[in-house]
């Protein structure tokens, strides 16, 4: 009777939650700058949903360490249990001096799914401060790739892109809707008169979300910093709006 009845309460009790056990990807992080990394600056690692390009990403994990030069590894923990098949993820870091972020990743890093493994080597390129001479123009009909827009990286199979003519007229493709408006261009400024002229086809939820994101940042835009190959779009306050990379010729 007891063993009957110990057989009974064990089929009644739920069965307990797998425990979460932690893995680690390992990230080697190098310094694209030519300037010598400043005294006393941090390194911030993060492993990053990325999986919702209409949604912010999700911080699964955060290593934050002191560094004296680059290359440095890292070993990132997290909990299997939030990792999903189905899902993306990447891993993203910045350099930091004091509240000065003096250099970023600017390029999609992804690991753990999706043919990626749970190693990666990241490059951190030098962020160039706020320009207080008339920079250099923005190249004419040249096509531009957004990778990140409001200081999240885009994981999206078609990304953005933003073309600008001599004559200051902007044309922007956000997966649905093709839109043009004039750029007031003086003095290092980009300011986009709204509302701007676009089609009107309807595309998936998503789609539209992150285009409806894309051109809300246009609109916070009021000026460009140019480097080389990269164009980032800044407000008022030089704070990065959306950032973008030259695409292939």
């Amino acid at each position: 009777m007891k063993t009957c009845l110990a057989a009974a309460l064990a089929l009644a009790l739920p069965a307990a939650p797998a425990l979460a056990e932690i893995a680690t990807v390992e990230v080697t992080a190098t310094y694209a700058g030519e300037a010598p990394i400043p005294e006393g600056a941090i390194l911030a690692v993060e492993l990053r949903d990325v999986s919702k390009a209409d949604a912010p990403s999700v911080t699964l994990s955060l290593q934050m360490l002191t560094v004296a030069g680059m290359p440095v590894t890292v070993a990132l923990p997290y909990e299997d249990t939030l990792i999903d098949d189905r899902m993306t993820y990447a891993v993203a870091a910045r350099l930091l001096s004091g509240d000065t972020v003096v250099a970023r990743t600017t390029t999609s890093n992804m690991v753990l799914t999706r043919d990626a493994g749970d190693s990666v080597e990241i490059a951190l390129e030098p962020m160039q401060t706020r320009q207080t001479t008339t920079p250099e123009p923005i190249p004419a009909s040249v096509t531009w790739n957004a990778f990140e827009v409001g200081g999240r990286m885009l994981i999206v199979d078609t990304p953005p892109t933003l073309t600008v003519t001599e004559d200051g007229t902007v044309s922007v493709f956000a997966g649905c809707n093709q839109f043009t408006g004039q750029a007031e261009m003086t003095e290092g400024g980009f300011v986009v008169s709204q509302p701007m002229a676009g089609t009107r086809k309807a595309c998936p939820p998503p789609v539209m979300e992150l285009e409806a994101v894309v051109i809300d940042a246009l609109g916070n835009t009021a000026g460009y910093v140019l480097n080389g190959d990269l164009l980032t779009l800044v407000n008022a306050y030089g704070v990065p709006t959306i950032r973008f990379s030259r695409a292939e010729d």
